[in-house]
């Protein structure tokens, strides 16, 4: 490993002396590779390849206090960062547009984090409603009577005993306490999957308890998965999702959630578990895989379509997660990689 990365090291130099451009500035004009050796160096374009963005910014991380300033503008960051890396005019707007990606995807992951502080609320309308729907989506049937803890006088009064019944046939324990880890965020990525996408939820919760051999319960799982992405986005390892992405933050996030809530069944169900004892030592084997299957969704280089020349923004993700989703071929491109997930 050291030996790949001093001959890296040296490839760089060599040809940042021949072209002249620095590593920014051969992936700010688009292009990372040693073809501007015999192709010259490209022209400047906006920038919408999530995985380009995304080395820029592990490039920025040695200024990140000033990247991530929401107290300064985009062009005045810009021109900082091209005064301290020494980039050129010419790349001077792809850079500023590439920031303004960057700052966009931070202001996104915080926009999801707020739901973890937000506690899982009885009294609270919209909470209740969210998780009513959810309900509703995922057994397609009305909720029972008593499964909402009645308000009495001095407080809440307890759950029916047929309403715990009902929570427990989706996986929860008691609903108010099964959130405290992940807050409302959990509950919003159970409902989206629901409401977005019901048919592969309902899927997937009978799949958690239609053979008793590899139960599992399906809600807690759920807010597990919550847990595990939130990590993973605090790691950084799902920027790529939200560069050039208008989608709300959330719904990027949900998606990203639904995926991975799919293959964790599927993977579930391969590696055939002894019994439910055994779903930390199965859920650390699944995280592994799957945080390498979502930094490989952009950036399987053996397949042109997601290669780096290609222009794959985080829109273009999350619709090509939408549709394996769904169960659907992508109506604009026949794309391999998601194959290749599968295959993982």
């Amino acid at each position: 490993m050291v030996c790949k990365n001093v001959a890296v090291s040296i490839l760089d130099g060599v040809v940042t002396l021949i072209t002249g451009m620095s590593k920014l500035e051969r992936l700010l004009a688009g292009d990372n590779s040693v073809s501007v050796l015999f192709l010259g160096p490209p022209l400047p374009t906006k920038l919408t390849n999530s995985i380009l963005i995304l080395r820029i910014e592990e490039q920025l991380l040695t200024v990140s206090e000033l990247l991530y300033d929401d107290k300064r503008t985009a062009h005045h960051v810009t021109m900082e960062v091209a005064r301290i890396f020494r980039v050129r005019p010419k790349y001077l707007t792809v850079l500023e547009q590439v920031i303004r990606q960057i700052r966009v995807a931070n202001e996104g992951k915080k926009a999801v984090k707020q739901f973890l502080t937000v506690p899982f609320d009885w009294t609270d309308e919209a909470h209740r409603s969210e998780l009513e729907e959810m309900w509703t989506c995922l057994t397609q049937k009305d909720l029972p009577e008593g499964s909402i803890p009645p308000r009495l006088p001095d407080g809440l009064g307890p759950i029916s005993a047929e309403g715990m019944e009902a929570w427990k046939s989706i996986g929860f324990q008691e609903p108010s306490k099964d959130f405290r880890g992940v807050g409302v965020l959990g509950l919003k990525n159970l409902a989206y999957f629901a409401r977005t996408h019901g048919p592969r939820a309902r899927e997937v919760l009978h799949e958690s308890t239609h053979d008793p051999r590899y139960w599992f319960p399906f809600a807690s799982t759920g807010l597990n998965i919550t847990a595990w992405l939130t990590q993973f986005l605090d790691e950084g390892h799902l920027r790529v999702f939200f560069y050039n992405n208008p989608a709300d933050p959330l719904s990027i996030f949900s998606t990203i959630y639904c995926f991975v809530f799919l293959e964790f069944s599927r993977f579930w169900h391969l590696t055939r578990p002894k019994d439910i004892m055994q779903f930390g030592q199965v859920s650390e084997k699944f995280k592994t895989r799957i945080l390498l299957t979502l930094e490989g969704v952009p950036d399987v280089s053996h397949h042109s379509e997601w290669g780096l020349n290609a222009q794959n923004s985080g829109e273009d993700l999350m619709e090509e997660l939408t549709c394996w989703i769904d169960g659907e071929v992508h109506p604009h491109r026949h794309s391999r990689v998601l194959q290749h997930i599968v295959k993982i």
